[in-house]
This record gives structure tokens, C-alpha cells and sequence, in this order.
């Protein structure tokens, strides 16, 4: 008669390759992971400057993404679209967003508020003058340009 299936020996080594090929490819994994969440942040910024831009043009009222670097001390590595009323600027509370928890961050340097106005073009403070944002992730860095036209492009290094 023949034996029918595998000897614990035999099923060890095959769990010992597989565990090997996977030790292997931990590394890549872990970096394909992070610039995923690079990619997600730069693009949720972009979306929602854009979502700022449509609004300021449809609604016929300025708006502005303020945006808050690591080094600010109230609300580091955040940002948030806020709309101008009679009463000032007011922020929209489901549109503040916080990168503390996803290792992402928002380099100093960067634009501190990009302002909409309602023909859609957009103007910068802060930052470089260049008007770019520049999220860091750990092995990659993205450039997020905001044009005068109100263009909003995305750009990794």
C-alpha cells in the first residue's frame, strides 16, 4: 500500500521556506506600504483644495485650506477648508484633517493657506512663495503646487 500525504517533516520544511520567502519580502512590502500612504495623503489634500476651489466658485464666496506643518503647536501636521461668512472665516467641521497618526508630515516651509476666490483662481501665504506643499512620508517626499489658475498638481520625489 502507499502512505497518503505529507510527514511532519516534510510539512516543517515547506513552513520554514515559506516563512524565509516572506522575511524576504517584509522589507519591500513595508515600503510599498508607506509610499501608499504618501500617495493617499497627497491625493486627500488635492481633492479637497479642489472641493474648496468648486465650492468658492459655485457658492460665489472665497474659501481657504489652511494648513498647519509639523512645527505648528496647536494643530501639527493638520489642515482644514474653511469658508469666509459676515462673521470671518469659518471652518467646516467635517473638512479637518490630521496626519499625526499615519506617519505623514507636513514640512515647514510649505504654503500655510491657499484662499480661493470665486472666479476659482487661487492665491498662496507662506511657505517658499512657490506655492507648494510638501508632505513627507518616510521614504518619499510629495510636492502638492497650487497654481494662480487654481491648478492643484501633484508631484513625488
Amino acid at each position: 500500500m502507499g502512505r497518503r500525504g505529507f510527514t511532519t517533516l516534510e510539512l516543517l520544511v515547506v513552513l520554514a521556506l515559506m516563512a524565509l520567502f516572506l522575511l524576504a519580502a517584509m522589507p519591500a512590502l513595508v515600503r510599498f506600504y508607506q509610499t501608499y500612504q504618501l500617495r493617499t495623503a497627497a491625493s486627500q489634500v488635492q481633492i479637497h483644495m479642489r472641493l474648496a476651489r468648486y465650492l468658492a466658485v459655485k457658492q460665489k464666496t472665497p474659501y481657504r485650506v489652511r494648513i498647519f506643518p509639523e512645527t505648528d503647536g496647536a494643530a501639527p501636521n493638520s489642515y482644514v477648508v474653511e469658508r469666509l461668512d459676515g462673521s470671518g472665516w469659518t471652518p467646516l467641521p467635517a473638512y479637518r484633517f490630521s496626519f499625526a497618526r499615519g506617519g505623514i508630515r507636513i514640512l515647514e516651509g510649505s504654503v500655510v493657506e491657499v484662499r480661493f476666490d470665486t472666479f476659482g483662481g487661487a492665491t498662496t501665504i507662506g511657505g517658499s512663495g512657490a506655492g507648494l506643499i510638501f508632505l513627507q512620508g518616510r521614504y518619499r517626499l510629495a510636492e502638492i503646487a497650487v497654481s494662480p489658475a487654481g491648478a492643484i498638481e501633484i508631484t513625488e520625489r
